[in-house]
């Protein structure tokens, strides 16, 4: 996997307002990530069995995330909404209700969604 931090707000909101721009742009980006690793990892285009590509756009379009955050919350250990910054908080105060996503510790992500699912399953098997 290819990833590269970039503003939500790039080039007029990746110019959301038009699709066909919107998709162009998203396809140079993709290509412009092949292109350079493919400097680094000799004979990487011709590997690659299946590509795709995400923008903050289509982060905030299926999580619902501010700004298209990859992550849910801040990665900024400074900025902690949990007190422990790589744990994982499942539990709720309300009976029953697990969080198994995200947004159960700071650094979020699918890595934390999958830690938080695992968590959930286990509290309830």
């Amino acid at each position: 996997m290819l990833q590269a931090i970039v503003p939500y707000r790039w080039i007029n909101n990746w110019e959301s307002g038009d699709r066909a721009t919107y998709r162009r742009l998203k396809e140079q980006a993709k290509q412009t990530l092949i292109r350079k690793a493919e400097k680094l990892i000799p004979g990487l285009t011709e590997a690659i069995e299946f590509e795709d590509a995400a923008t903050p756009l289509t982060y905030e379009r299926y999580t619902h995330n501010t700004d298209g955050a990859t992550s849910a919350w801040s990665w900024n250990p400074n900025n902690k909404f949990y007190s422990k910054f790589s744990k994982v908080y499942i539990e709720t105060p309300i009976p029953n209700l697990l969080i198994g996503s995200c947004w159960a510790n700071q650094i979020g992500g699918v890595p934390g969604a999958i830690g938080a699912a695992w968590k959930c399953a286990e509290k309830i098997k």
